[in-house]
């Protein structure tokens, strides 16, 4: 069992019956011709956004 550190330790994920959806973001926010991008570019980069979706794939 895999414990979400989200805060509420409650949540808990079961690794075979759990799934990541990741909707595609890369084109609003990920990209500078973006509608969000402009708003979001700063927090983009200091969380490091591309990489940890990448991670995430992985």
């Amino acid at each position: 069992m895999f414990t979400f550190a989200h805060g509420n330790p409650k949540v808990q994920l079961d690794q075979q019956h759990t799934a990541l959806v990741q909707a595609d973001i890369q084109d609003e926010c990920l990209a500078d011709i973006g509608s969000c991008h402009p708003m979001i570019e700063d927090k983009l980069k200091e969380n490091c956004v591309a990489d940890h979706l990448e991670q995430l794939l992985q």
